[in-house]
């Protein structure tokens, strides 16, 4: 026994000496949900760490990429440019100039790992991070398996749907971040660890990408693979792809059908015109729910039909009708259902939604007001998009400069609405620019008044894409290409996993604000000079 413990802790202590320990602590404070902690994440490395050695140069070639301070500087001409210098928009500001400063900050600590450290130990330091990564997320399922006394929550309709398709929120990870964190994440470690032959960890990282059920994220990585398969020589490699893309199906038909369902019904808008006047669409008898009669309420205000509270009224009789059917019709054998509570049901978030959307839009409410609503193009992305496009095309200013930071589309332009869905913000300086209340805000709210199962990334304005053009113009979406993805491009030819990794990150920038999120970011950047570093190591 004695023998056994020394052996142990000498393998710890191995373990403790070939990993870099700091970065590794950074890693899982900086990619923590809550920004005081990933703020104390930054702290901690740079006093453990010391330098600000950045080396950045335009003639030569530079340490990293200057995006980020580019950004700094270009947030601050826009800033005098609008001249708008209320205190609550100066806290918006600052806000969003902070972002890129903090990111070309952690950006430079990875470098810094990885050049004094060496590949090895940040490598390790990875593993043992995805590993822990994907424990949390298992445990986050048996949590739910736990409390739905079910093996397959994705197949669960009980506690009002609180998860069966919206399982997959839950799944957080080590991050407790948004779910989507976790999916992207764990796709870039599919290939990082199938180029690094370890297939063990590749299928580790597939399956919780799996668990989080991110249907437009599946999509991407289904494409990233086949292009992985076609282009990569290894036979082991592409044997290894097709056991993923295997598994990949076999979760979705076997495992979480509701999802598929729903993601093929998502696309189906694309060819097919959908009536959304008011945002009525046919309702199922089985789906009547307190969603879907809050949604005909909203959508029957719209119109003058009836006073609020005689629909109130009804509406709350409808509810006591079919709670009562459900009491007669219940099996002994099942789960019991909770019964709609009305009262309490309009005081949670979408109740607050509803009232939200009164205020700023008055009694017009959305449904009927959203452009593009009742285009063949339906999808809340795509007409995103079109209104980021429409608004660019207003005049020369808007088209070059955008609406400047926090005015159009981004985390903090949202956060600083004051409705606590998107991180705290102080109620003394909430702010809200035209530009913004008139086209992104606009469309979220329309979908937030909409039943959960559509509240999904394929409906959400959040975009990287959005952001750039929107709030920065077309100079901004110039910085970025030049100063950001050329930096990696031009070295494309020297990328092993890089090549995958890359384009999939570039396409997953369509679905959230990830550079102002502080989270995947810092894994990508991780993976992409690392690799770089290897070749650099070679030529040395």
């Amino acid at each position: 026994m004695k023998f056994l413990l020394g052996r142990i802790e000498k393998r710890l202590i191995q373990l403790y000496l070939n990993t870099d320990m700091v970065f590794l602590l950074f890693l899982l404070l900086f990619l923590n949900i809550k920004l005081p902690i990933k703020m104390a994440a930054l702290v901690f490395i740079y006093l453990a760490r010391f330098n600000f050695k950045f080396r950045l140069h335009f003639k030569s070639e530079s340490r990293l990429p200057l995006f980020y301070l580019l950004m700094v500087v270009w947030c601050c001409i826009e800033f005098f440019i609008n001249g708008n210098f209320a205190s609550n928009y100066i806290l918006v500001f600052c806000s969003c100039a902070s972002v890129w400063a903090i990111c070309l900050l952690a950006m430079h600590q990875v470098k810094l790992a990885i050049e004094k450290n060496g590949v090895e130990k940040v490598e390790r330091s990875l593993r043992i991070f995805f590993v822990a990564n994907a424990l949390a997320s298992v445990l986050n399922v048996l949590m739910i398996c736990f409390e739905t006394n079910n093996i397959n929550p994705y197949t669960y309709e009980d506690l009002s749907y609180k998860y069966f398709t919206s399982t997959g929120d839950y799944v957080r990870g080590i991050t407790f971040d948004v779910c989507t964190t976790n999916m992207i994440i764990n796709a870039m470690g599919i290939f990082y660890f199938l180029q690094q032959k370890r297939n063990i960890f590749s299928v580790m990282c597939l399956c919780v990408a799996l668990l989080t059920t991110s249907n437009l994220g599946n999509l991407i990585l289904i494409a990233l693979i086949t292009f992985a398969f076609f282009t990569h020589k290894n036979k082991v490699y592409k044997s290894m792809l097709l056991c993923c893309i295997s598994i990949l199906v076999l979760f979705m038909v076997k495992i979480s059908p509701a999802n598929l369902e729903y993601f093929i019904g998502s696309f189906k808008k694309i060819n097919k015109h959908q009536e959304t006047t008011a945002g009525i669409v046919s309702i199922k008898p089985k789906d009547l729910n307190a969603d879907s009669l809050i949604r005909i309420y909203v959508a029957l205000k719209n119109f003058r039909q009836n006073p609020p509270d005689t629909l109130t009224k009804k509406i709350s009789e409808e509810i006591s009708s079919i709670n009562e059917i459900r009491r007669k019709i219940r099996s002994k054998k099942e789960v019991l259902k909770p019964d709609i509570d009305f009262d309490n049901y309009t005081k949670n978030m979408h109740g607050m939604m509803i009232g939200y959307s009164r205020t700023v839009y008055g009694d017009s409410v959305i449904a009927s007001v959203v452009p593009f609503m009742n285009s063949p193009k339906s999808l809340g992305k795509l007409v995103s998009m079109f209104q980021t496009g429409a608004f660019l095309k207003q005049d020369v200013k808007h088209f070059l400069l955008g609406a400047g930071p926090g005015n159009f589309s981004s985390k903090f332009t949202f956060r600083a609405l004051g409705l606590n869905t998107d991180g705290q913000w102080p109620q003394k300086y909430t702010y809200m620019s035209e530009d913004f209340k008139n086209n992104h805000l606009k469309l979220w709210l329309y979908y937030q008044l909409q039943p959960p199962a559509t509240h999904s990334t394929l409906n959400s304005p959040n975009s990287v894409a959005n952001q750039l053009t929107g709030e920065y113009g077309l100079i901004g979406l110039l910085l970025f290409l030049i100063f950001y993805v050329w930096y990696f491009f031009k070295q494309y030819k020297f990328l092993s996993y890089g090549r995958i990794i890359f384009p999939l990150m570039m396409a997953f920038l369509f679905t959230d604000y990830w550079f102002e999120n502080l989270s995947v970011m810092i894994i990508f950047e991780t993976l992409i000079l690392l690799d770089l570093h290897k070749k650099e190591a070679k030529t040395a």
